[in-house]
């Protein structure tokens, strides 16, 4: 359950089979599946099991044939009597959201027949399919005698509502708490920034400062050539010189290396 992309399920039936697709089915007629039927809907009594076998029609569909699309009228109930088909809603993007798996014994198709609304999933075959098909209003006929057929139906339709409901809190609290973590990532990565920042700007005022410590020319006395460069290990160092004339042909020259590097040095 959860975000499928694209499921690996060939759900790429959505551009192709589906409603209007409908002619790659077999038909093979009315058919008696009162075992499925049973399985389906458990406590339905004798008369409205024989309305459903009159009714149902039964048909075979390949693989990746959406037989009922999210938005689209509903006018079909299904009742899975071979195979699985998925439940899915769209999402924005390229992902579908899971709401399940249908096997056989299981339906789908009734909540739009009910409320008289478009679909509100999209059913997909994942393998070769065989489902009975009950037109709405064969479905309506069946509904509305059968008390049986009607509880097991809300009932139904009431534990799916619940199901998907915590699934799409759980999906929500997935998806908080991934956004949580890139939030924290992000907050520290700006905090790493800005530090970086900060200590960029006291380097730079540190070595101008220790620039301005530095003589800009040495002076000239004969018999002698003084010539110095200074290139810090870092953005600033410890390093002092200076060249003085001291007294008729006394020079004194300055040489200080402080402890370490780095803007205290």
């Amino acid at each position: 359950m959860g975000l499928c992309q694209r499921c690996d399920k060939r759900l790429a039936a959505r551009a192709g089979h589906g409603m209007g697709g409908r002619t790659t089915a077999m038909t093979t007629g009315k058919t008696g599946h009162t075992s499925i039927i049973r399985k389906a809907f458990g406590g339905l009594d004798k008369e409205a099991i024989d309305k459903l076998r009159v009714f149902a029609v039964k048909k075979t569909y390949p693989p990746d044939t959406v037989l009922c699309r999210e938005g689209d009228p509903a006018d079909t109930f299904y009742v899975v009597t071979a195979g699985r088909v998925v439940v899915t809603k769209e999402l924005e993007g390229d992902d579908d959201f899971v709401l399940g798996f249908i096997t056989p014994g299981g339906y789908f198709g009734e909540m739009a027949l009910i409320t008289d609304e478009p679909r509100s999933a999209t059913v997909t075959t994942l393998v070769e399919t065989e489902v009975l098909e009950i037109t709405k209003e064969q479905f309506d006929q069946v509904f509305r005698t059968s008390p049986a057929m009607a509880r097991n139906i809300l009932k139904t339709m009431i534990q799916i509502v619940r199901e998907t409901d915590q699934r799409a809190i759980e999906d929500l609290e997935k998806r908080n708490r991934e956004l949580a973590k890139a939030y924290e990532e992000l907050a520290a990565a700006q905090a790493d920034r800005i530090a970086r920042a900060a200590l960029e700007a006291q380097l730079e005022v540190a070595a101008k400062a220790q620039r301005s410590l530095l003589p800009t020319t040495l002076p000239s006395v004969p018999g002698f050539q003084f010539a110095a460069r200074f290139e810090p290990a870092r953005h600033i160092g410890g390093d002092f010189y200076d060249v003085r004339k001291i007294d008729g042909d006394l020079v004194a020259v300055l040489l200080a290396d402080v402890s370490d590097k780095g803007a205290h040095a």
